[in-house]
């Protein structure tokens, strides 16, 4: 992330970021600060992690990691591919919803699951598969193992997504006072 953004500073020669407030329709126009947001990308550690979850019948043991250029590359050039014909809003809104479950999975690099009556075990390593397939992988888990509070995805969120998101600066609208941080990340921004 670090090498891209100072590709793009050094080759756009541009950082303003340009939105309009979705609140008051204000354009609005901000010199974005690239050492900050650098800064705060050296504080995020990138070990490998982790995550355990155990239900009734099955042990899981997620390895979880930030996912690499060519991995998210390859989603979004999937995800395009995939989804290239939506053309109505309803189908748009549920491509987004889709589009960031699938992109929450690409922080799982291997899968340990063990029945716990039966004992037999499973190892899944995710660069085993192509992007597209990771969506139907993860559809047959449980919606515990998934969704719940103490589900694998929402420790991704709150653990590798929300580091993320905070490298994002905040902004106030200079019309209404409406303040925004991750919603002036859109490429759009940057034309």
């Amino acid at each position: 992330m670090k090498l891209l953004i100072a590709l793009y500073q050094a080759n756009m020669y541009k950082n303003d970021v340009k939105f309009t407030c979705p609140q008051c329709g204000a354009d609005n126009q901000y010199k974005l600060d690239f050492d900050n947001v650098l800064h705060k990308l050296d504080k995020i550690e990138l070990k490998d992690e982790i995550y355990k979850y155990e239900n009734k019948n099955w042990k899981y043991e997620f390895k979880l990691r930030y996912p690499s250029v060519k991995i998210v590359s390859d989603f979004h050039k999937a995800n395009i591919s995939k989804y290239r014909n939506a053309n109505n809003a309803r189908t748009i809104k549920s491509v987004d919803s889709i589009s960031n479950i699938d992109y929450i999975n690409l922080f799982i690099e291997a899968i340990k699951l063990q029945n716990k009556v039966s004992g037999n075990e499973k190892d899944i390593v995710m660069s085993d598969y192509a992007v597209k397939d990771i969506e139907e992988i993860m559809a047959v888990f449980p919606q515990d193992v998934l969704y719940s509070d103490d589900g694998v995805l929402q420790y991704i969120a709150n653990n590798y997504i929300k580091k993320i998101n905070d490298t994002f600066e905040e902004h106030t609208c200079y019309n209404c006072g409406e303040k925004y941080s991750n919603d002036i990340n859109s490429a759009e921004s940057f034309l």
